[in-house]
């Protein structure tokens, strides 16, 4: 578990450079949210005074109204008496001209509607008309063509053949149909198409008769033919006549009835402005009246109205003097310059707590990680000012894992190949004697490498000690601007709200009581208004009320950075009690490893005294080459069994880390 890979150093000094740099973009990107608020403050004692100023000239303006009012307002109420009989003259014009404009465009739409259901109806009839002209139309041309047939058949002599076709068929039937023919002449066509005269001598006389009598048929139907295409033709342009003639009057009645419709928009437009008028001239008349039996008493309310409101306004401004002066005060300027600049009222860049928030977990996703690793968690969790020394503690880690990984990687090799050597020279320990000689070299080389591992494990329980006293000296300090932090964000939210408790009992107590009337109460339409003084007095409540709700804000951001640093705070405890419980029983497990180290290297130590002494005797020195290998295997077995569980774990690591840089680069993980 020692084995780290070095890619944990470069997530570590990711995040120190992502908490410097988002602390400077954070810094970059906030206003100082007081100085904002005591500006916006500020700049409305300005619009207060200048609108003082200005109503005060609009005051004097209108007392000198006052003075000179009372001819004005009687021949603004004679005008008035005057002008109100002949409105109710003109609205009763336009409501008779509306309800005959309303009559005729209702004459003009009906009449509209009666010419297109009469086009529906002659286009239904024409279709109708057109359809069985088509249909008697072809059936006369097949039968003309039936009867040329016949006609042309006779003619060469190939009368038996055309009596087979369909033409002879439809010859047939036309002749059975047809009321033209007499019934002699029936009766020898009919003979004829159905074969009775066709052997007999009789026939040859007789075709020509019956050709003759299919002729004049046949011209009969060209005739008829024509008479029928001409019978369509002149109802086609009768029907177009009356289609045109139609389409006229609807336009027509359509143009007249939108002239109707506009004339009857502005007749409707002029009646509702003239009755306006009259009401407003009524209204006008009666407030013109009043007011001229008022207008002392309303000049004297309108004098009552400036002191009350100049009171006001002078409330008003000794409310944003106070205000301005608790927010400027040298000791709260103190207090917002340690609380506010964490506060991110105006932060649009994610903050370096969330950033580190997110390296940690990454971090600690390996619950197989490196104890060493927490003690970088542990660090994240602290100020800026010590992340000097959190990049020498990543340096230090950094050397240190890199000689982890090459003793790892030695003393594998050294194994695998000790345990092939040892092994093939137990087997040929009968035959060779110099094998003892070289066990006792290789047992030699043994005891130095425990030596060397136990050196290793002895600093490294040290370094162990030395972390968790770092640890808790940076606990300690953390825990000191822990409460320096809250007592300043403490301290920052009751000014803050102190200073909103001074805007809220001028604003919310003067609300009520701003109905002040204004000078429209005295204007008349046909009377020249008075001269122009004031509206009803309004505070700047709602601009009082951006700024309070900015100091809502900022008390609200003051709580919520005082709720986290305290959960911060459970949370940097713990993890330190977990480091510091991590470190102890790394400390055992380290310990004890030591001395199984030390119990096989003076096992080792033993062995190669003994080969040593007995190198004259077979037997023993085959006893002393076996305790070897036993102690061999007892130093190697779990390095060599473990190896590839160790190497998972470290290829495991360096996604985590992966991800924690990922994290740092600003990606979701």
């Amino acid at each position: 578990q020692r084995v780290r890979s070095p890619t944990l150093l470069l997530v570590a000094l990711l995040a120190l450079c992502a908490h410097r740099s988002v602390g400077r973009m954070s810094t970059a990107a906030t206003a100082n949210p007081i100085r904002r608020v005591v500006n916006m403050l500020q700049a409305m004692q300005s619009k207060i005074q200048a609108e003082g100023k200005k109503e005060e000239e609009l005051y004097e303006k209108f007392q000198c109204y006052c003075k000179t009012g009372d001819e004005s307002l009687s021949a603004s109420i004679e005008a008035a008496k005057t002008k109100v009989p002949g409105l109710v003259s003109d609205i009763e014009e336009a409501t008779a001209q509306k309800a005959q404009l309303e009559s005729q465009i209702a004459k003009a739409t009906k009449d509209r509607k009666a010419a297109m259901a009469s086009m529906k109806e002659a286009a239904a009839l024409r279709d109708k008309e057109a359809d069985a002209f088509h249909k008697e139309e072809t059936e006369t041309k097949a039968n003309i063509k039936s009867m040329g047939s016949a006609i042309e058949a006779l003619e060469k002599g190939m009368a038996g053949s055309f009596l087979q076709t369909q033409d002879g068929a439809r010859l047939a039937l036309l002749v059975k149909q047809s009321s033209s023919l007499s019934d002699s002449d029936r009766e020898t066509i009919t003979a004829f198409l159905s074969g009775e005269d066709s052997a007999s001598e009789a026939y040859a006389p007789a075709s020509g008769e019956i050709v003759g009598i299919l002729k004049q048929m046949k011209e009969t139907a060209e005739d008829d033919l024509e008479e029928m295409e001409k019978t369509e033709r002149d109802a086609v342009a009768d029907f177009d006549k009356l289609w045109a003639a139609k389409k006229s009057e609807i336009k027509s009645l359509y143009a007249a009835a939108q002239t109707k419709t506009a004339r009857l928009g502005e007749v409707k437009t002029n009646l509702v402005d003239m009755t306006e008028d009259l009401d407003d001239t009524k209204k006008g008349l009666g407030e013109d009246t009043k007011f001229l039996a008022d207008l002392g008493k309303n000049c004297a309310t309108k004098k009552e109205e400036w002191a009350a409101r100049s009171k006001t306004r002078s409330d008003e401004l000794v409310a944003l003097s106070e205000t301005i002066k608790i927010l400027n005060d040298d000791d709260a300027l103190d207090i917002f310059k340690k609380a506010l600049p964490s506060t991110s009222l105006l932060q649009v860049q994610v903050s370096s707590r969330e950033v580190l928030r997110q390296a940690r977990q990454v971090l600690s996703a390996d619950k197989r990680g490196d104890f060493r690793l927490d003690l970088i968690s542990l660090a994240m969790r602290g100020k800026k000012s010590r992340f000097a020394q959190l990049g020498t503690m990543i340096d230090k880690l950094a050397i240190q894992l890199g000689k982890d990984q090459v003793d790892d990687d030695r003393k594998k090799e050294f194994c695998t190949n000790e345990l092939d050597v040892s092994e093939d020279e137990t087997k040929a320990m009968l035959r060779k004697k110099k094998q003892l000689e070289t066990a006792f070299s290789e047992g030699e080389a043994a005891i130095a490498s425990m030596k060397e591992d136990i050196s290793s494990l002895t600093a490294s329980i040290e370094e162990t000690d030395k972390k968790v006293v770092e640890a808790t000296e940076l606990r300690k300090q953390e825990h000191k601007e822990y409460k320096e932090e809250r007592a300043a964000n403490t301290a920052a939210k009751k000014i803050i709200l102190m200073a909103k408790g001074r805007m809220d009992e001028f604003y919310k107590k003067k609300a009520s009581l701003m109905q002040v009337s204004s000078h429209r109460d005295l204007e008349s339409d046909e009377l020249a208004p008075p001269p122009e003084t004031f509206d009803a007095y309004t505070t700047k409540g709602a601009e009082a009320s951006k700024v309070t709700t900015m100091m809502e804000f900022m008390a609200e951001d003051l709580e919520k950075e005082i709720v986290d640093g305290e959960q911060e705070e459970k949370d940097s405890q713990a993890s330190y009690e977990k480091f510091v419980a991590d470190s102890a029983e790394k400390r055992s497990t380290t310990t004890e490893e030591i001395k199984a180290k030390e119990r096989a290297k003076a096992q080792a130590e033993e062995t190669v005294l003994k080969s040593k002494a007995s190198s004259k005797v077979q037997t023993k020195k085959l006893m002393a080459a076996s305790e070897y290998v036993k102690n061999l295997h007892s130093e190697c077995d779990w390095l060599l069994g473990n190896f590839d569980v160790r190497r998972k774990a470290r290829d495991d690591e360096i996604e985590s880390l992966n991800r924690a840089k990922s994290v740092l680069s600003g990606a979701d993980v």
